[in-house]
């Protein structure tokens, strides 16, 4: 699986279509189990979601999965709003999300 850690504090329409270019490269090249680590990022807005959701879809399609992790309160509250977080999955620390991919 590919660790990825976003070093932005906020995920917008800035920040968003490169890590939708890198999550599509990611994925052309055989990856299909993503960690994203999202302890850096404070904000995120619609363009921010949707880069997670392509992920989210590439790696789904392709058999795996994209789990997130290091939530700030105002992106577990954004993903709860906006009911995402019944399809992203999420784990509470990235000890936990390393260990999503060890079971498989």
């Amino acid at each position: 699986f590919a660790e990825i850690r976003l070093g932005e504090e906020r995920l917008d329409s800035s920040v968003s279509p490169r890590l939708k270019s890198d999550l599509v490269m990611l994925h052309s090249e055989g990856c299909v189990n993503m960690l994203l680590d999202l302890s850096a990022v404070s904000y995120i807005d619609s363009s921010g979601l949707s880069a997670l959701l392509v992920g989210n879809r590439l790696c789904a399609g392709s058999g795996g999965k994209v789990v997130l992790t290091g939530l700030t309160p105002f992106v577990t509250g954004l993903l709860q709003i906006s009911r995402l977080d019944s399809l992203l999955q999420v784990a509470p620390d990235l000890q936990a999300a390393r260990q999503e991919f060890s079971v498989q």
